[in-house]
C-alpha cells in the first residue's frame, strides 16, 4: 500500500472502514453491508480530554506518517459521506 494506491486497496478489500471518533457508524454501516442486526455499541467509561494535540504536533505526525494519515483522512472522508 502506497499513496497511490490506498484507496483502491480499500475500495477493493474492505466492505467498510471506519474511525474511531464514530464507532458506531462504523459498526452500523457494516452490518447493513453484511445484512446482519445493528449492533447499539454502549458508552462506557467515558472520559472528556483535557488536552488535544496542538496544530504543530498534528503537522509533525502528518510529515513523519503520510500514508496512515492519508488512509485515516479517506476513511473520515467515506463516514462522513454517509
Amino acid at each position: 500500500m502506497n499513496m497511490e494506491n490506498y484507496k483502491n486497496i480499500i475500495q477493493k478489500n474492505f466492505i467498510s472502514i471506519g474511525v474511531s471518533e464514530d464507532l458506531q457508524g462504523f459498526i452500523s454501516d457494516a452490518a447493513q453491508k453484511l445484512g446482519k442486526k445493528n449492533y447499539k455499541i454502549p458508552h462506557l467509561n467515558i472520559s472528556q480530554r483535557y488536552q488535544m494535540p496542538n496544530e504543530e504536533s498534528i503537522a509533525i505526525f502528518k510529515a513523519k506518517h503520510p500514508l496512515e494519515y492519508a488512509v485515516y483522512a479517506y476513511a473520515k472522508e467515506l463516514n462522513d459521506e454517509k
